[in-house]
C-alpha cells in the first residue's frame, strides 16, 4: 500500500490529505480524526492520480462550506507559557519551560497551575502535540475522582454491578468502552462535554454491564435512565472537534 501526503489550504487551515494506493476497484473519500483519507486503485495512471485529487480536493471544500466544523478538527492546537485552558469545571493555567533533559514531563502544582518541562531535544513542530499529551495524562489523573463518583453514583442508583477497573485514555477512536472482565474505559475527551454528556456516556458504558451489544434492549435500557441522551449523541456529534488535547 503506497502512501502519498498532501495539504489542503482551507480558510488558514492546513487540512492533511493522505493519499492511499490500493488494490481495490474504486474511488473512497472520509473525513478522519486527523487527516482527510483518499483510497485509489493501483491501476489507475498517474494523470488519472492527479484528476481524483483534485476532485477530492473539491469534495474535501464542499463538505466544509456545507458544515463549517469539520474543518476545525483540522486545527492544530497551540499553547504557549501563562496560557488559562479551560476543562470541564476546572481552569488550568501552563507554566511551560523547555530544559536540557531527554524527556519532556507536566505536574500538576497547587492552584491548578499545570508545570510543564519540554525536552530541549523535542522539535518545535512536535511541541503542541506533546504538550496535549501531557496535559491529557495529568488533568485525567486530576479529575479521574470525579468520573468515578458519577460512575459509582449511576451504578449504584440503576446497576448495582461490580466494577474491577476504571480508566481515563486519551482515546480518540471512541467515547468509551466495557469490557467483559467489567473495565470501564472513558476517553480523556470527554472531559471537555457539558456534565450531562459525560453523564450519558458513563450511563451508555454501565449499560454495557448489562447488555454487551446495542441491541434494541440495550438502547431500551439507556432511555428508561437517560431519556434524552439522543441530544448528547447529538452534541458528542456536532461539537467533537472541542474536545481534544492535541
Amino acid at each position: 500500500m503506497a502512501k502519498i501526503l498532501r495539504e489542503l489550504d482551507y480558510e488558514g487551515i492546513n487540512v492533511p490529505l493522505e493519499i492511499y494506493r490500493e488494490w481495490r476497484s474504486s474511488v473512497r473519500v472520509s473525513l478522519g480524526k486527523k487527516a482527510v483519507l483518499l483510497r485509489l486503485p493501483y491501476v489507475l495512471s498517474e494523470s488519472q492520480v492527479e484528476k481524483q485529487i483534485d476532485w477530492a480536493q473539491n469534495w474535501i471544500r464542499n463538505q466544509f462550506d456545507k458544515k463549517p466544523n469539520l474543518k476545525l478538527r483540522y486545527k492544530k492546537i497551540q499553547y504557549f507559557d501563562g496560557q488559562e485552558i479551560i476543562v470541564g469545571r476546572r481552569t488550568y493555567e501552563l507554566n511551560i519551560q523547555q530544559k536540557k533533559r531527554k524527556t519532556s514531563k507536566a505536574e500538576i502544582k497547587k492552584a491548578q497551575q499545570i508545570d510543564i518541562v519540554l525536552s530541549d531535544e523535542l522539535a518545535e513542530r512536535d511541541q503542541s502535540e506533546t504538550i496535549g499529551t501531557l496535559l491529557s495524562r495529568v488533568i485525567s489523573h486530576d479529575q479521574k475522582p470525579y468520573i468515578e463518583s458519577r460512575i459509582d453514583y449511576y451504578n449504584d442508583l440503576y446497576f448495582q454491578k461490580e466494577i474491577n477497573k476504571i480508566s481515563l485514555k486519551n482515546n480518540q477512536s471512541n467515547w468509551g468502552s466495557c469490557s467483559s472482565k467489567a473495565n470501564i474505559n472513558l476517553s480523556s475527551r470527554v472531559l471537555f462535554a457539558p456534565e450531562k454528556v459525560i453523564d450519558y456516556v458513563i450511563i451508555h458504558e454501565l449499560t454495557h454491564l448489562e447488555h454487551m451489544d446495542h441491541s434494541k434492549k440495550f438502547w431500551n435500557r439507556v432511555a428508561q435512565i437517560d431519556s434524552d441522551y439522543k441530544e448528547s449523541e447529538k452534541w458528542l456529534k456536532d461539537y467533537e472537534h472541542l474536545c481534544r488535547f492535541a
